[in-house]
């Protein structure tokens, strides 16, 4: 079985054109799968466009024409016609920056849930803190420095907070508990720099993540999005080719963008 990833799954057009990058009419797209135990295969627009994609996978950002995307989600080798196990219909806006994740809601049913990037910059020596809460869990605390710091996080919703750069250790627990759930880890949040943390999985089945998504380049604006995600060229596209067009892409800007994840309390942010 080949497998794709999400980059060439959102960098497809369904049209029959090929690939679509930046334009005048163009949204940044981030594409996480925060759907734990579910190897995938991935319709858009009703074409089978990534098979095999494996949970905590992730894409680096995308320049795609704004519009709608049809969306769903089967269990990998399920037939085309089966019933998905998550839809859904993405709306995205010229000029917008956006991350789209796919993850159980407080039910634990698949759900898919898209987030506006914040590219406002920070002032010098400071970086920005911000907690997705996108797990079947209750409310979430998120602790850092040993301090309740973010409060009453409920699923779907995200907390922001803005913090000096350096080392912090972060603690997720419960609402109004102290057990914690994930970590206390240290976080390295660089100046200049905005840190997303997406707590995912299920608490009920002790399957509880993290991954993370760091903005560069926001110490006086908005900085230029690239990637380090994994890649491979969709049906029909050499992958010569679409490996070029992400290393041109990476080229423009020069600020970073990372992606990694963490396994309960054993695992690490990046340092």
């Amino acid at each position: 079985m080949r497998r794709l990833t999400v980059l060439a799954l959102f960098a497809l057009v369904v049209s029959g054109s090929g690939i679509a990058w930046a334009g005048p009419a163009t949204a940044t797209v981030t594409v996480l799968h925060g759907l734990p135990g579910l190897t995938a295969d991935v319709y858009v627009n009703g074409k089978l466009t990534l098979d095999g994609f494996k949970p905590l996978s992730s894409t680096s950002p995308l320049k795609l024409p704004a519009g709608s995307y049809d969306i769903a989600i089967r269990e990998v080798g399920a037939p085309a016609d089966s019933k998905p196990a998550m839809e859904g219909t993405v709306q995205l806006k010229a000029g917008t920056n956006v991350s789209i994740i796919a993850h159980p809601d407080s039910q634990g049913t698949p759900s898919l849930s898209v987030f506006q990037n914040d590219l406002a910059p920070v002032k010098a020596g400071m970086t920005r803190l911000e907690v997705r809460h996108v797990a079947a869990a209750p409310e979430l605390d998120v602790w850092v420095d040993g301090k309740r710091t973010l409060t009453e996080i409920q699923t779907e919703k995200a907390a922001t907070k803005v913090l000096s750069a350096g080392e912090h250790p972060v603690l997720v627990t419960e609402s109004r508990q102290t057990a914690g759930l994930i970590g206390p880890e240290g976080v390295n949040l660089k100046e200049g720099t905005a840190r997303i943390l997406y707590v995912t999985g299920s608490l009920d089945e002790k399957t509880l993540d993290l991954m993370s998504q760091t903005l560069t380049g926001l110490q006086s604006g908005p900085g230029v999005l690239s990637g380090n995600g994994g890649f491979a060229a969709t049906r029909g596209f050499p992958a010569w080719a679409a490996a070029l067009m992400v290393l041109g892409a990476l080229a423009v800007g020069g600020s970073a963008w990372s992606l990694l994840r963490l396994r309960g309390t054993g695992g690490r942010c990046e340092r």
